[in-house]
This record gives structure tokens, C-alpha cells and sequence, in this order.
């Protein structure tokens, strides 16, 4: 990339002062020699040459918005096992409030107005951020209804029944 992009910026100082029958040529060559599509090589040679690298931009001061209820966002996560962000958000201000009042959870006041303004979508991208844990895995054995089961008589009605308030 470094060889394409030196052999491109050779080529952008001779097409730039060529005529047009030069400039056919040179697109030609660029194409064969880099590679590129016509379309790319013309648009990469009309390009201006940055003079100083682009630098990063230096993030903003402001603070992350719903960093409050972050914490409140992830124990409820967890007590509904993780699920997905459309099924946490109806249940998340009930939730926490609960968690809250059985003491697993301290909310303070920004917090819960935080929760309460939370969209859907922003809830999705804050969930997606988080540490992604698996699903709380259900014991393998048997059954504990089965015996049950098996001592409760069951009975096959006639499903064509024609008298009244049967089911």
C-alpha cells in the first residue's frame, strides 16, 4: 500500500500538468501498473494532496450520557438473563425499582430519571457494549413432573361432541 500510494502521488503531479491526451495515457498506465478501476484512478489523481496528515480529533469533554444507570442497566440485565434490549426495556424501571427496594441495588435520582428517559435503541447499543456473558444454563436431568405424571389419570373425550358446554 505504501508503493501504490508513493506511485499515486508521482502520478498525481504528472497528470496534473498534462494535457488531455497525456492525461488518457497516464490513466492507462495507472490502471495496468496499479491495478485500479478507470473510475478509482481518476477520482485517486483529481484528489488534492493533504499537506499535513489528518490528524485525530481530541474527543469532547462532555460526559457519557446514561453512565448513572449504567450499573442499574446491567443487574437487570442479569436478573432477566441477558436477554435482548426490546424485551429488558418495559420491564427495566419495575425492575430496578424492585431491586432497589430489596436492597440489591442502590438508585439515586439521576439514575432513575435516566432509566425512565432511556429509548430502545440506545438501550440496544449500551447492552451491545457490555461484556457479553452466556445465558444461565437450565440443569439436565429428569424431569420433576414426570412421576407425577404418571399418577394422574387422563381421559379422551370425543372432540365431536354436539351438546352444549363441552369442551
Amino acid at each position: 500500500m505504501t508503493s501504490r500510494r508513493e506511485y499515486t502521488k508521482a502520478m498525481r503531479e504528472r497528470y496534473q500538468r498534462a494535457n488531455r491526451r497525456e492525461r488518457s495515457e497516464l490513466l492507462d498506465e495507472m490502471v495496468e501498473v496499479a491495478g485500479y478501476s478507470r473510475k478509482h484512478a481518476i477520482t485517486l489523481l483529481n484528489r488534492s494532496e493533504r499537506l499535513t496528515p489528518r490528524a485525530s480529533r481530541p474527543r469532547s469533554g462532555r460526559p457519557r450520557a446514561y453512565r448513572h444507570s449504567l450499573p442499574a442497566i446491567e443487574l437487570a440485565w442479569e436478573a432477566l438473563d441477558y436477554c435482548c434490549a426490546q424485551r429488558l426495556h418495559p420491564q427495566l424501571v419495575s425492575l430496578t425499582e424492585a431491586l432497589a427496594r430489596h436492597g440489591e441495588l442502590r438508585l439515586t435520582l439521576e439514575a432513575r430519571t435516566e432509566l425512565a428517559s432511556i429509548s430502545r435503541a440506545t438501550l440496544a447499543r449500551r447492552l451491545a457494549e457490555m461484556p457479553a456473558r452466556k445465558p444461565k444454563q437450565v440443569p439436565v436431568g429428569p424431569h420433576p413432573n414426570r412421576a407425577a405424571r404418571s399418577l394422574v389419570p387422563v381421559d379422551k373425550f370425543a372432540w365431536d361432541e354436539d351438546q352444549p358446554g363441552a369442551l
